[in-house]
């Protein structure tokens, strides 16, 4: 007979324990925001008029989801204009990006009752892959690399 429930794990403090001390903060799963304090592999400059951080040798500034999308929409540049072009994205899981604004607000109060959460970081004008693969995780301080831009330069923005 084919078992329909499957078996129940008990947390425990000495099995929770014993998760952090082999899998360090892995362990809280995805959800958990965890940051990155390198994001690339040499220094990268920052265009402060563009909000744009030019960098080589990518890594993930946090856990995050990549995907590649035609039309980035949903992200705004400086102007507070929709992106356009082809973008790969690296964003926070929903609930991550939820946890982080908490812990942003609860470290600097609640004036301004709303505080900027970076949640995604966004490599304007890389070559859409074809085919398109599906979005893969990237742990924090991870290598990913990017289709080579459709134009001379490589842009990377924190939106």
């Amino acid at each position: 007979m084919v078992a329909l429930i499957p078996p129940q794990t008990v947390l425990t403090a000495g099995g929770a324990a014993n998760d952090l001390q082999s899998h360090g903060l892995d362990a809280l799963g995805l959800t958990a925001p965890n940051l990155s304090p390198v994001w690339s592999g040499g220094a990268g400059t920052y265009d402060p008029a563009a909000l744009t951080l030019q960098v080589t040798g990518l890594r993930a500034p946090f856990r995050a989801i990549r995907e590649f999308v035609a039309s980035p929409a949903a992200y705004s540049g400086p102007d507070g204009s929709s992106l356009a072009g082809p973008a790969a994205v690296l964003r926070l899981h929903p609930e991550a990006a939820r946890r982080l604004a908490a812990l942003v607000a609860a470290r600097l109060g609640a004036t301004p009752a709303l505080h900027p959460v970076p949640v995604a970081l966004v490599v304007r004008g890389a070559a859409m892959p074809a085919p398109v693969p599906v979005p893969e995780w990237f742990f924090a301080g991870e290598s990913w690399t990017c289709p080579a831009p459709s134009r001379s330069r490589s842009t990377t923005t924190a939106a």
